[in-house]
This record gives structure tokens, C-alpha cells and sequence, in this order.
């Protein structure tokens, strides 16, 4: 067994030209397998993180189907119900205290949200702070698109684009149904978010302050157009950890008789969209190891051809077939262990070198790593890799075994 080794070695070292270049396909092969299943796992990785960031679970978006019956509306004891289901991880309620808003001449018509404070901080701020549980007065936490959803029928220019738009709008000062001026205390982080939201429990004491004849402004009323005695919530944002923990707890509250939207759509066709592109990306790798493979094959039956006296000699004192082929397996198996490791060595550098490069041309977060370069594909590929390389040294060896003794003589 040794004399094959310490032959397969010489041999190698003879032929060192075709010997490092056999290692450079491979190495080649390996780095474009790695570093497209890489890609595909940290592409894979990075957009559900950023899923994850704007969503830390799987929401759904429940609503009324009929505010007229009492059993359809969303109260506090509809919250305590779905928030004791088993998988429902929080229950975040919102309150309509919509009314006319008016800031600088510009007209807002969208939903004022009376939210708690969790719900607050799950939106984030880009500048000021959340409002205040004051008892009084509404401050106001705008959306960071909330610029866009101003409106004027006399005015030509854009909010956005008008002088006042242009000024920090903490601390501008909103005119609510003509009457009450409530200040502006904070933006939320998100620029496509168009409402205004409160503090829930300052939006209660707001609004019945504003009553009518015992009817608190924007509550339903029941079928005899009577305020309910409880307060009715507008929705529910009910979130779940997992998309199958998603459509149990849909179903449950389905039953309750409300209707639920939910965000399930948009992260599995995330997930499709993404595995499409790891099946592409592992094809195009996948071609570069087959050029690899041929390689193999190629230096290997090349070195039988070389060699042919040299097998017939040692056919003739005595080696019998399964140590010819055990040498020529060895041979192509250790040109694709060599080319293996340096290929993941290789890649796992490359990837440091691009991640930064990505995650800034891709706008993600800072420390996002696009190509997720990690043990289990390091040693996938080098197993692959020499399994390959092994296989694709039968061949050879097979025809290696066809020499003849009398071969070395002639």
C-alpha cells in the first residue's frame, strides 16, 4: 500500500504542470459552487432578516365585518379572547379618532390611529418622540410618508415640496375639526407610512370629551342606532411567530366571525421568489463544477496513457488490479480534496471582500452578509468535492487495469 502511495506522490510531482492546473479547475469548480449556494443562502438570509426587521412575526390585520351587531364588534373582551389563543404572541388594538386636520393651509384625510405604546415603539422613530400619556390633549406621531398624504385644493405646490414642508415638523401644530391645534411630537421610521397615530388611552379621554347626546365621535352604533356602552376598536393587529401558527389562529378568529388580512402572502412569495433564485444560482455553480469534473477525468486518463508501461511492470511482479485502481482513485480523490479546501479557503476570503460591497449596493443593513459562506457548505463542498473527484477516477482506472504485463516491454 505505501509503494502505491509514495508512486501516486512522485508521479504528481513529475507532472506538476498538469498537476496545478487539474487543482486550479477544481479550485475554480469549488469557489463557483460555494459562492453561488452561498449567495443563494445569505440572499436567502439577508431579505428575511429584513422581513423580520419590519415584521418580527407574522401579522394579521383583523377587522369587523358588521359594526351594526354587537357580537361583531372589536371590544376589549374580543382583545382578551384572541390574545389568550394558543401561538398568539401580541394584540395590538387600534382606536379611530379620525376628524379633519389642517396644518399650513394643507388638508389631511387619512386615519388618525389611537395606538399603545408597544405599538409605538414596534413603528420606531427617525426624529422627536412618542407621545405623551397625558390625559390632555392628543400630541401626535406621524408617519414618515405623512408629507405626501397632505392635500390643497388652492395651493400648487406639494406639502412636501412647499417651504413649510421643507422645516422640521416636530412641533408644528395640526388644527383638528377647526378647533383643537394638537403638536406634532415624533416621526416614525418608515417613509411609505401615511397615517397619524396617538396615544390610545389620551385618544379616549379626547374623544369623550367631544361627545354628543352620550355618542363618542367615530364609535358605531348598534342596529337601533345606539352607541355601544364599550368602546369599538377600529382593528387588530394580531401577531404570530410562524406562518402555520398564522393560518391556525386566522381560522379561529374567522370562526369569531371578524374578517382577517394577513401579510402570509407576502412572505411566501418572498420564499418562492427566493429558492427560484438559489435553484438558479446552484445550476449555474453546479456547470462550473461538471467543467471541473471533466478535468479530473481528462488529467486521469491521461496519466494511464502516460503510465502504461509502468502498470504493466507492476502488473508483472505481482500487483494485482485492485491496487492499480486503488492508486489511481487515490490520486484523483487527493487532487480533489487539494482543490476542494483551497476552493473553500478561497471563497470564504472572497466572501469577506464582498459582503460590505453588496449589503451597500443592495441597500440592506449594515453587517448583512449576501454571501453566507458557512461550515455546513464548507464541508458539503469538500465531501462533494472528493466524492466527485473519486468517481471520476473509475474511469481511468478501469482502463488502467485493461494494461497487459508484456505492455511494459514493449
Amino acid at each position: 500500500m505505501k509503494m502505491f502511495l509514495r508512486l501516486s506522490f512522485n508521479h504528481l510531482k513529475i507532472k506538476k504542470l498538469r498537476t496545478c492546473l487539474t487543482i486550479s479547475g477544481l479550485v475554480i469548480g469549488v469557489m463557483s459552487l460555494v459562492i453561488m449556494i452561498s449567495i443563494g443562502e445569505g440572499y436567502k438570509t439577508a431579505v428575511l432578516a429584513e422581513l423580520k426587521k419590519n415584521n418580527p412575526g407574522v401579522d394579521l390585520y383583523v377587522i369587523s365585518q358588521d359594526n351594526r351587531r354587537k357580537d361583531r364588534v372589536i371590544t376589549d373582551k374580543t382583545i382578551e379572547k384572541i390574545s389568550q389563543m394558543e401561538d398568539v404572541e401580541q394584540v395590538f388594538p387600534m382606536l379611530d379618532g379620525s376628524g379633519t386636520m389642517e396644518l399650513n393651509g394643507y388638508y389631511y384625510y387619512g386615519p388618525v390611529y389611537g395606538i399603545t405604546r408597544e405599538y409605538m415603539e414596534e413603528l420606531g422613530l427617525s426624529e422627536g418622540e412618542f407621545p405623551c400619556s397625558n390625559g390632555s390633549r392628543p400630541e401626535l406621531l406621524c408617519g414618515g410618508g405623512f408629507k405626501q398624504a397632505l392635500f390643497s385644493s388652492t395651493k400648487t405646490v406639494k406639502y412636501k415640496d412647499s417651504s413649510s414642508g421643507k422645516e422640521p415638523q416636530v412641533g408644528k401644530r395640526f388644527t383638528y375639526e377647526s378647533q383643537f391645534k394638537l403638536s406634532i411630537s415624533g416621526i416614525t421610521a418608515d417613509e411609505y407610512d401615511y397615517n397619524i397615530y396617538t396615544d390610545m388611552d389620551t385618544l379616549k379621554m379626547f374623544l369623550k370629551r367631544q361627545m354628543v347626546d352620550g355618542a363618542v365621535p367615530n364609535q358605531p352604533k348598534d342596529k337601533d342606532d345606539k352607541p355601544y356602552p364599550m368602546w369599538v376598536y377600529d382593528s387588530l393587529t394580531v401577531r404570530v411567530d410562524t406562518i402555520e401558527d398564522a393560518k391556525r389562529v386566522s381560522n379561529a378568529i374567522n370562526e369569531m366571525g371578524f374578517m382577517v388580512d394577513s401579510n402570509i402572502e407576502i412572505i411566501e412569495e418572498s420564499e418562492n421568489m427566493i429558492s427560484k433564485v438559489q435553484i438558479i444560482l446552484a445550476v449555474i455553480g453546479t456547470v462550473a463544477a461538471i467543467v471541473a469534473f471533466i478535468g479530473i477525468v481528462n488529467t486521469m486518463v491521461t496519466a494511464v496513457y502516460d503510465r502504461i508501461k509502468e502498470i504493466g511492470l507492476l502488473k508483472m511482479i505481482g500487483s494485482d488490479s485492485d491496487d492499480i485502481v486503488f492508486m489511481f482513485l487515490f490520486e484523483s480523490g487527493f487532487l480533489g480534496a487539494i482543490g476542494a479546501v483551497i476552493g473553500v479557503v478561497l471563497s470564504y476570503l472572497l466572501s469577506l471582500f464582498l459582503n460590505p460591497k453588496l449589503a451597500k449596493l443592495m441597500d440592506l443593513s449594515k453587517g448583512s452578509r449576501l454571501v453566507g459562506v458557512n461550515w455546513k457548505i464548507a464541508l458539503g463542498a469538500v465531501v462533494v468535492t472528493i466524492i466527485v473527484a473519486v468517481i471520476a477516477g473509475i474511469i481511468p482506472s478501469r482502463a488502467a487495469v485493461k494494461v497487459k504485463p508484456l505492455d511494459a516491454i514493449n
